[in-house]
C-alpha cells in the first residue's frame, strides 16, 4: 500500500458515517448515540439514528427546517475513487427538499475539516454522488450548527410545530400578508392586524408549515424578518 493511498484513506475516514447502525431496541456501546423521532410528515414518524452530540443537534434542526420534507438516515454506501483506489462513503443523512433537491448532509467538527482537508475529499466524492442521483453534498460544521440564530429559529419552529392555533386566525394572517405584498415584515403584519394574543407564534406556525416563506431563511425570526405568502409566490410562478 503506497503512501498517497494511506493519506487519502486516512482523510476519507473522517467523512460520513463510521459505525454500523445499531438496531433499535438494542443498547448502544457508544455514549451519545441513539435515535431521534422525525416530526416530518414524509417520514411517517420514523426514528432516525445519530452518532454523537453534533449529529443530534443537526438532526433536531433538520427536523424543524420548513424546506425539508424527508430525512433518510439509512442511505446505502456510495463508492468513489481517487483515481487509483476505490473507497466507500457512508452518508450520514440524505434530505429531500420541497423543490425536489436531494442532498447528502455531511457533519463534522470544523477543526477536523481543516486538519484533514475534508472539503477537498468531499469535492472528490461529489461527482460520484451526482451520478447516483444526489444533487449536492452539504458540509455542516459545529460553528454553523451552533450558530445562535439557527438554534433560536429551530427552537421556535419546534415549539410551534405541535401547537394548535385557531384556523380563522391563521387565515386572517395569510390574507393580511397577501394584501401587503412581497417582502412584508412580521412587524408590519402585526401592526396591520392589531394586538392579538399569540399572533407572533401563529406567524411562526405559518413559516413552519411553509404557507409563509421567509425571504432570508438564515435570519432571526423576529419582527424585522421579511415574509411572503406562498400564494403570491405561486401566482408569480416562483414555486410550483
Amino acid at each position: 500500500m503506497n503512501a498517497p493511498f494511506v493519506h487519502i484513506k486516512k482523510r476519507a475516514a473522517k467523512v460520513g458515517r463510521r459505525r454500523v447502525r445499531i438496531t433499535r431496541g438494542k443498547p448502544s456501546a457508544y455514549i451519545g448515540s441513539g435515535f431521534v423521532p422525525s416530526v416530518l410528515a414524509g417520514d411517517k414518524g420514523q426514528c432516525i439514528w445519530f452518532e454523537g452530540g453534533l449529529e443530534r443537534e443537526m438532526l433536531v434542526q433538520l427536523n424543524t427546517d420548513p424546506d425539508i420534507v424527508n430525512i433518510d438516515g439509512h442511505a446505502p454506501p456510495l463508492r468513489w475513487t481517487d483515481g487509483l483506489y476505490w473507497h466507500e462513503f457512508r452518508p450520514q443523512y440524505v434530505v429531500q427538499r420541497r423543490n425536489g433537491l436531494k442532498s447528502i448532509v455531511a457533519i463534522q467538527w470544523g477543526a477536523v475539516v481543516l486538519k484533514y482537508g475534508l472539503r477537498e475529499i468531499l469535492g472528490l466524492i461529489e461527482p460520484f454522488a451526482r451520478a447516483q442521483g444526489y444533487d449536492r453534498i452539504e458540509l455542516w460544521t459545529d460553528s454553523q450548527i451552533r450558530n445562535p440564530v439557527r438554534i433560536a429559529n429551530s427552537n421556535l419552529l419546534h415549539s410551534v410545530g405541535s401547537e394548535e392555533f385557531e384556523p380563522a386566525l391563521l387565515e386572517r394572517i395569510l390574507q393580511c400578508a397577501h394584501k401587503l405584498g412581497r417582502a412584508t415584515t412580521i412587524g408590519e403584519i402585526r401592526q396591520n392586524m392589531g394586538p392579538q394574543e399569540q399572533l407572533f407564534r401563529a406567524v411562526a406556525k405559518l413559516i413552519w408549515s411553509t404557507k409563509l416563506v421567509a425571504d432570508d431563511p438564515g435570519r432571526l425570526i423576529d419582527n424585522k424578518l421579511g415574509v411572503t405568502a406562498l400564494t403570491l409566490l405561486k401566482n408569480n410562478g416562483q414555486v410550483k
